[in-house]
């Protein structure tokens, strides 16, 4: 093609394009005009401005009524002592678990090693999570301490969690395990505010204000936050918004599409594909939170020790993170997964761990990179030089300031392992005994949904898969903003 042909090709399409950018001025003119006219004649306008100055009036009256109560010596003596009932009612739950649960369940399965061990990790976690209020006791009464009580809280929680997943697969029969996580929970929020000074709290209100106005103004965030609340919704409410259990086979209408008796059709076996659905969505986002939670706490305390204490601790912990880091994820996690099966049924407490075990070296990495920047700030080396202790030099400075790193990997690592959980399940390394979305998948590839046209049984778990991954995609990208303040300006 010669440059003169080059010349007429651009020119016509200059010629073509005049026209097509006055139809989309006149277009866009258009909706403008339709859009200020339901605007204004409608008066939603006029009610949003309305509501928007109410809502502000009543949070500047909340915050002055916050202000005004925790003035009161009364008041925060008061919350002190339903903090400490809180914590020890979570104590009372770990014992009762432990002496009415797991540790007859340890007596009984003496002669085999599989639940032996499973009960014996039980046992001590409770207990660990247990012992943890004699540092509470003591922390109460030494002022220093008592800014670190919501972070034992936090630690509670771990412990927990930690012994739902190594201990025994079934552990969540176990009511007291539940009503003591609650209460730790509560007691998040009570410690924090009867225990952290009222300034201290105020600058935290306001760096959470002005976070949050981050946030909002990002509308990935806001859209992945709104799919995200509409999805565990739905996983919450699942038994009451279906007339159906998972369990149940309709065989009079096996294979059939949706319709007003089955919203989404049904399977081969007759189960209700949306019943099946609402019930897999819990447990897809259950592993999702609990592994992800776990890996990046995990990955945050070895690298935050590994770059506060140096030496040969940080060598060997970060030459061990290499070795993981090296092995290919998938095969690792193909290896881990089928392991079980030499001892029994996996569970999906094994997905999590699993996870937590191949991927906490790319959270410890990322961690320690921060600490170790931080540990060469002129903070970090004014609070040793005046006398602060080590544990003072983590608790109050390193780790409040990887807090903001360490919770956007949160949302980036539960999404990546609700995706890995619904890759082995697909695989069939998932848990049988409960439903989830890649076993869903899974489900629809051995009844040949695709080849046999059976879309309703592949699009609704695919789909959810992809709303939920998305979501938490959408508010890590929020969350970007909110650590890295130089995406704003772009």
């Amino acid at each position: 093609m010669t440059y003169t042909d080059i010349t007429k090709k651009h020119e016509k399409k200059k010629r073509f394009s005049k026209p097509r950018e006055k139809v989309n001025l006149f277009i866009t003119k258009i909706r403008a005009t339709l859009l200020l006219i339901f605007w204004e004649k409608t008066g939603l306008k006029k009610a949003i401005n309305w509501l928007k100055i109410w809502f502000k009036k009543v949070l500047d009256k909340i915050y002055q009524l916050y202000l005004y109560l925790f003035k009161i010596n009364s008041f925060v003596f008061v919350l002190r002592i339903l903090t400490v009932l809180f914590w020890l009612a979570a104590v009372s739950m770990l014992l009762l678990d432990t002496i009415t649960v797991a540790l007859p369940i340890y007596t009984d399965s003496l002669g085999t090693d599989e639940v032996l061990i499973k009960a014996l990790l039980w046992v001590i976690f409770d207990l660990l999570a247990a012992a943890t209020v004699l540092y509470v006791i003591v922390a109460i009464f030494v002022e220093e301490e008592r800014s670190r009580l919501p972070t034992i809280a936090i630690v509670q929680i771990f412990l927990i969690l930690a012994g739902l997943l190594l201990g025994l697969p079934n552990s969540e029969d176990s009511v007291y395990v539940g009503f003591a996580l609650l209460f730790n929970f509560i007691t998040i929020v009570f410690a924090y505010f009867s225990f952290v000074a009222l300034d201290d709290q105020v600058k935290s209100l306001t760096q959470f204000r002005k976070s949050s106005k981050v946030f909002f103004r990002n509308r990935m965030g806001k859209i992945g936050l709104v799919i995200l609340v509409v999805l565990v919704t739905l996983a919450a409410l699942g038994p009451s918004i279906t007339r159906y259990e998972a369990d149940d086979m309709d065989l009079a209408n096996i294979h059939e599409g949706p319709s007003d008796i089955h919203i989404l059709g049904t399977d081969k076996f007759g189960h209700d594909t949306w019943t099946v659905l609402l019930d897999s969505l819990g447990i897809s986002l259950l592993v999702g939170v609990v592994a992800g939670s776990l890996c990046v706490l995990l990955g945050t305390t070895i690298g935050v020790t590994s770059a506060y204490i140096g030496g040969w601790v940080d060598t060997i912990l970060m030459r061990f993170a290499d070795i993981v880091l090296v092995m290919p994820p998938l095969p690792l996690m193909f290896l881990l997964a089928s392991l079980p099966f030499l001892l029994g049924t996996i569970h999906w407490s094994m997905i999590a761990i699993i996870y937590v075990i191949v991927f906490w070296p790319v959270s410890a990495k990322l961690i320690r990179g921060q600490a170790l920047s931080l540990k060469q700030r002129t903070f970090i080396h004014s609070a040793k030089a005046s006398g602060a202790s080590n544990r003072y030099v983590i608790f109050s400075h390193l780790l409040p300031n990887v807090f903001p790193l360490m919770l956007t990997m949160i949302i980036t690592s539960m999404r990546q392992a609700i995706l890995y959980e619904a890759f082995l399940a697909y695989l069939g390394l998932g848990d049988p005994l409960n439903n989830s979305l890649g076993l869903m998948l899974q489900a629809a590839q051995n009844q040949f949904a695709l080849a046999s046209g059976y879309w309703w049984l592949i699009f609704p778990p695919a789909i959810a898969i992809a709303l939920t991954t998305l979501s938490f995609a959408f508010i890590g990208m929020a969350f970007d903003e909110i650590v890295n303040p130089r995406l704003r300006k772009r």
